[in-house]
């Protein structure tokens, strides 16, 4: 089981006036619940579920519910690739309240060894690829 908080700040200049802040509050959990490991393949199923807890700020009225599942999958000893999906609902006084949109995201990793990639104080490197999405629902 992993527990994970976030505390996001945010600046937005995409409407052409200034907004920051902080966001939200983000507790969150996963909770694996199948696991397959034959070399060289070791795969990790589970759920989770993020809350977004508003600080009633200008960048954060509602409250955002995200139950999702993921899989975590290592390929050999570099690849990894982690899938997460959700759907997202908003509820709340702001203007985006009764909003749903589902997301995606995907990250893909190559982890390097000391002995393959000898960086002082550094075990391992993983450099890594994100890719996220997400399809925005009408207002319910």
């Amino acid at each position: 089981m992993t527990f994970e908080l976030e505390f996001l700040y945010e600046r937005d200049v995409s409407t052409g006036v200034v907004s920051e802040g902080v966001n939200s509050i983000n507790p969150g959990v996963r909770v694996p619940f199948y696991q397959y490991v034959s070399a060289p393949v070791d795969t990790t199923f589970g759920v989770g579920t993020e809350v977004a807890v508003p600080i009633n700020s200008a960048r954060s009225s509602n409250t955002e519910v995200v139950p999702k599942i993921f899989n975590d999958l290592i390929l050999g000893d570099h690849f990894t690739l982690q899938s997460i999906f959700g759907y997202s609902a908003l509820f709340g006084p702001g203007p985006d309240r009764n909003w749903r949109h589902f997301e995606s995201g995907f990250v893909f990793g190559y982890t390097f060894q000391h002995k393959e990639l000898p960086i002082s104080g550094v075990r391992q490197f993983i450099p890594m690829f994100r890719v996220e999405g997400r399809k925005r629902d009408k207002p319910e």
